[in-house]
């Protein structure tokens, strides 16, 4: 449904449960992924679009709506975490469409050559990930599946460099822990 919407650049392939294209939006021209679920595995998607509408929630509380929505490109690295900008369930095909955060840490580090950049990008995003692990326990939620090729990164006008955590599929809600 949404992949006439994208101009695809390339795909990760297919999962078990997901085919994921990346591209630019073809009429904001903003880079973005397209998550395709294949038939009725839901509960990943389900699971991903739940916790979606939390950050977006989260967001919102924290910007004026009006600044979101002008500065879509900007907030996509606020707290570290892509923005859904639609979603389709059905029983048979499920997509989400969200924004893009770059290429996946692995990718950066095969990419830098010394080994000094390489300890730099990594501390660069410890800081940055943990604010958006903060925002998903704030939230009640454990990602459940960080590793490098769930964290993307991409670097600004300036040249720096921001991060973002994806695939919330297996996301799990924390248990209610009361602290003394």
């Amino acid at each position: 449904m949404f992949k006439n919407l994208i101009i695809v650049e390339n795909s990760s392939g297919q999962s078990s449960q997901a085919h994921v294209f990346f591209g630019k939006e073809a009429t904001l021209g903003i880079r973005v992924v397209l998550k395709q679920y294949i038939g009725a595995k839901k509960k990943g998607i389900m699971a991903e679009i739940k916790l979606f509408t939390l950050i977006e929630l989260f967001r919102q509380e924290q910007t004026k709506s009006e600044q979101l929505k002008s500065h879509i490109g900007e907030c996509m690295a606020l707290k570290g975490l892509p923005i859904m900008l639609a979603y389709k369930v059905s029983r048979d095909y499920s997509e989400i469409l969200m924004t893009h955060g770059g290429n996946n840490i692995e990718t950066w580090m095969n990419m830098l050559k010394s080994r000094e950049d390489r300890v730099k990008l990594a501390a660069k995003m410890l800081k940055q990930g943990i604010s958006a692990i903060k925002v998903l326990h704030d939230l009640g939620y454990a990602h459940g599946d960080l590793k490098p090729e769930n964290i993307c990164a991409r670097k600004t006008k300036n040249g720096k460099f921001k991060f973002s955590i994806i695939d919330f599929g297996i996301c799990q809600r924390l248990p209610d822990i009361n602290v003394v």
